[in-house]
């Protein structure tokens, strides 16, 4: 049977669920944040309309890394912690069998 680590434990895991709620938020900010700036750029300066849209499409790209960067541990933390249930499930631990039932349901 294996221990839960410290940054899987169960005060640690809402850290993870808000930050794959902010990474899905940063990418829909960073989507809208680069097309308005994008027109921004293209109304109040003299760039022809393929340079705003490239200096839109960078501060998105921005975004959206930092957004996957975040997703991605987090989603690597609960597919951690799920190995770790599904493990323990098969040494008879009827507690981490419950847990896991949720998941196989969906």
């Amino acid at each position: 049977m294996q221990k839960t680590p410290i940054y899987l434990s169960d005060k640690v895991i809402p850290i993870y669920k808000f930050a794959l709620i902010f990474a899905f938020l940063l990418s829909l900010a960073s989507f809208f944040v680069g097309m308005g700036f994008g027109l921004f750029v293209y109304l109040d300066s003299g760039l022809s309309f393929a340079d705003a849209l490239i200096e839109a499409s960078l501060l998105f790209l921005k975004g959206a890394a930092i957004a996957a960067f975040i997703g991605f541990v987090s989603f690597l933390a609960f597919w951690k912690k799920y190995q770790i249930r599904y493990h323990n499930c098969l040494k008879n631990r009827v507690s981490d069998c419950k847990e896991i039932s949720f998941f196989r349901l969906a």
